[in-house]
């Protein structure tokens, strides 16, 4: 199959103006050119706030390691594969483990939870921000043309 590949958030730091921004990087930090290159675009060219893209880059490094665990092409996914995303979303916890009164743990270690790991709204924003790069990407030229 795939290899498996980690992308995480990392914040950055300008050695020229200390200014503060966000880009992907993968396990072994090597960074993400595209994730980076429209991380600094929304900040830069959109006027986007730093958070927005903190926030988008944890949203981009997800998505990032589902289409590698995938083999989906991260910049033109099929329709059909961006629903598969979003169900993914849906059924995976998150990374993070955050305490709180709703972990959706079970102390029952053999009782498979039915609820949902994301609510519809965190699904939602994830994918916006998916679909945000994958415009973007296209903008670029970096899929091939004619791809749906």
């Amino acid at each position: 199959m795939f290899d498996r590949v980690e992308f995480w958030a990392e914040q950055t730091c300008s050695p020229l103006d200390s200014r503060v921004g966000w880009t992907v990087v993968d396990d072994r930090y090597v960074e993400h050119v595209r994730a980076a290159t429209w991380l600094r675009s929304l900040v830069d060219a959109q006027g986007r706030s730093v958070g927005t893209a903190r926030t988008y880059a944890g949203r981009l490094a997800l998505y990032l390691t589902w289409a590698t665990a995938t083999g989906v092409d991260p910049v033109a996914p099929e329709v059909d594969q961006l629903a598969g995303f979003a169900r993914w979303l849906e059924r995976t916890p998150s990374r993070k483990h955050r305490p709180s009164r709703e972990r959706r743990r079970t102390t029952e270690t053999k009782v498979v939870s039915l609820a949902s790991a994301r609510s519809p709204a965190t699904v939602e924003g994830i994918l916006v921000a998916v679909v945000e790069f994958v415009r973007f990407s296209a903008s670029r030229g970096w899929c091939e043309p004619g791809r749906r």
